[in-house]
């Protein structure tokens, strides 16, 4: 697709350099071709960029309200820690949840992939596409390819339609006179 997008972007700027004069056909399989090119791109980086990885604790959080430390327990069991936890963000009591395979308690937004097997801040989801997850920090990239790709397929509808416009509109108005 890329190496058609360059052959046909080259073929449009040989013949205006001749003296060719395009049409809006040139003008839109130019500005079709940049799109693509650039929708590629912003999903390679988007595919290249961490989401916004939580890392994981290596062992669980000490368990509070008085109760025996992590360290106490033998026979590679670990302590029951509650499941929610009440957390003060900026005055507001906020509650967060543990994750067992992560071992932490994530942050709100947070949510754990079960395809990557990873906590990720602000998940939105699994991108099969890109083949990871979309978060916080690629989430932007990915959206702007999105939207490339939407105009991209605009413009094909547009030079769709002007060409059978102008390919049946006369037809019409001979059949019509």
């Amino acid at each position: 697709m890329i190496l058609f997008c360059r052959v046909a972007w080259l073929a449009c700027n040989l013949l205006s350099f001749l003296g060719i004069k395009l049409s809006m056909l040139g003008f839109l399989i130019n500005l079709f071709c940049i799109d693509e090119e650039q929708v590629l791109t912003f999903l390679l980086l988007t595919s290249a960029r961490d989401p916004g990885i939580i890392p994981r604790n290596n062992r669980p959080p000490e368990v509070e309200d008085g109760a025996s430390s992590a360290s106490e327990w033998t026979g590679g069991q670990t302590p029951k820690l509650p499941r929610t936890k009440d957390v003060i963000v900026n005055g507001i009591s906020v509650k967060v949840k543990y994750c067992d395979t992560c071992m932490l308690y994530r942050p709100p937004r947070c949510s754990h992939c079960s395809i990557c097997n990873n906590c990720v801040e602000r998940f939105d989801h699994h991108c099969p596409w890109v083949g990871q997850c979309i978060g916080q920090v690629n989430i932007e990239l990915k959206s702007v390819a999105l939207l490339r790709k939407l105009r991209s397929q605009f413009l094909r509808m547009f030079q769709v339609a002007s060409h059978l416009l102008t390919r049946f509109l006369p037809q019409i108005v001979v059949v019509a006179a």
